[in-house]
């Protein structure tokens, strides 16, 4: 028997495969889609929402919260930001006639452009009788008559009806009120300026002092009427003259406030302050904010001119005009200055 070689198991040989790896997980991409879709139905609760979510780290809220947090001005949104008008207007409004206010007061006669009133022009006399039987005094009283004339102050605008119907704040109550406040004062520096006008050297009472050209003045206007004046008017300032200025500035030679202190001891005045009233000389004071530099300071008693003025004055009118829809709209009023005695009212002046 032949020798038989032995099987031999051959073991399979089987080759070592390589480890194997997984895949790396696909990095996530984050596109912008439909933002300004969602953020046109953001509503304030939405808002809150994604903002808490963003909070706790979900980048689609964060996403959200960021697109819709867009910078938004008043530049960005001027439609609906509306511009304001306040009611104030700015505007120095006085209506106030502190020389017309000074003077003895009297309403308008209600018909004529003018009026009389009767003047003496020489008085009767009396005097001692030298002997029983003699003749007794006798000079004819004679008068003749002052015309006074009645002047008329007004003044108007057209203004259209959508003006007055849209303006906020309302234009015609201003404009009103406006003219009246002009009308005090043109007719308070008229008044003024026609007691100037007729003023002459003899109503000058002059010293070199302000306080001695004011007691030169009270003595000087008592001789006219034959009881004090009651009034010294000043501008707020003056040259020439005694102003307003003057008077708060005025010290003695120990420095101290003539008029104006605090504290007076035997003051020439006491003037309050942080106001224009105040008493000088025994004369009230009188600052009037519509005479200018050129007007003097005047004593007077306010019964040496009499301001006469239509009852209800200023009065407004309108009229409307259907065809343009404008109305006209218009105060006016009639005054009249009764000068009865031209020299009780003395300017003051000042000559070192």
């Amino acid at each position: 028997m032949e020798n038989e070689t032995p099987e031999v198991e051959t073991a399979e040989v089987v080759e070592a495969s390589e480890p194997v790896v997984e895949a790396a997980a696909p990095t996530r991409q984050y596109i912008a889609v439909g933002v300004d879709r969602e953020i046109e139905s953001l509503t304030a609760g939405r808002l809150m929402k994604a903002k808490l979510m963003a909070d706790a780290g979900d980048r689609d809220a964060e996403r959200l919260v960021t697109a819709a947090l867009a910078d938004a001005t008043t530049s960005t949104a001027a439609g609906v930001v509306p511009t304001r008008f306040l009611t104030e207007v700015i505007a120095v409004l006085d209506n106030s006639r502190p020389f017309v206010d000074s003077l003895s007061r009297d309403v308008l006669p209600q018909d004529g452009m003018d009026f009389k009133i009767p003047r003496r022009t020489q008085a009767p006399s009396v005097a001692q009788q030298a002997a029983e039987g003699d003749e007794a005094s006798s000079t004819a009283f004679t008068l003749d008559y002052l015309t006074v004339d009645v002047e008329t102050f007004g003044g108007g605008q057209r203004i259209s009806r959508q003006l007055i119907e849209r303006s906020d704040p309302a234009f015609l109550d201003r404009l009103v009120v406006e003219m009246a406040a002009q009308y005090a004062q043109s007719v308070d520096k008229w008044a003024h300026d026609s007691i100037q006008a007729a003023m002459t050297g003899g109503n000058a009472s002059d010293a070199t002092t302000a306080y001695g050209a004011i007691a030169k003045g009270i003595v000087d206007s008592y001789q006219v009427m034959r009881f004090n004046p009651d009034t010294i008017c000043v501008a707020p300032t003056t040259t020439g003259s005694i102003g307003f200025d003057d008077l708060l500035s005025a010290v003695g030679s120990d420095g101290r406030p003539i008029y104006a202190a605090a504290l007076p001891q035997n003051a020439a005045g006491l003037i309050t302050q942080g106001s224009t009233a105040g008493t000088v000389a025994g004369l009230r004071l009188v600052v009037d904010p519509n005479l200018d530099a050129n007007d003097e300071a005047w004593v007077y008693p306010g019964a040496f001119a009499t301001f006469y003025e239509s009852a209800g004055a200023p009065v407004q009118v309108s009229v409307q005009d259907v065809s343009t829809l404008e109305v006209e709209v218009a105060v006016y009023g009639y005054v009249a200055l009764a000068n009865k005695y031209p020299t009780a009212v003395r300017y003051l002046t000042v000559t070192p």
